[in-house]
């Protein structure tokens, strides 16, 4: 009998212990594809930033604008993902909608979004 209730105690233990081990890499999958993602997205903020740094430096002011301008319209319209009033992009877009007074590039690259 107690052989009987060692094994059922040490399957049981296997058996978690693998469950945990799955979780685990699972989780290690998760932290790493979101550390890949930040990568990328950092890769391109530089190659962007690079550009319109490299306009400015050649004194291509109305480049670097329309460089910049095309990719705050693309944020601008691109698709929300649910209401949340508290997400990054409805936060940021009264400041969008601030600069496009402003800045006729913008708002020029805003109506061309829109069609």
């Amino acid at each position: 009998m107690k052989v009987l209730l060692i094994a059922i105690v040490a399957f049981a233990l296997g058996f978690l212990g693998g469950v945990q081990y799955q979780n685990l890499r699972r989780a290690r999958k998760d932290v790493e594809q979101l550390l890949r993602f930040d990568r990328d997205a950092q890769h391109v903020t530089t190659v962007l930033s690079l550009a319109a740094l490299n306009h400015l430096e050649d004194g291509e002011t109305y480049k670097a604008k329309l460089l910049l301008a095309r990719q705050v319209a693309l944020y601008y319209y691109a698709p929300q993902n649910g209401e949340d009033s508290f997400s990054p992009q409805q936060r940021l877009l009264p400041s969008i909608d601030a600069t496009a007074t402003k800045s006729a590039v913008l708002r020029e690259k805003m109506q061309k979004g829109r069609k």
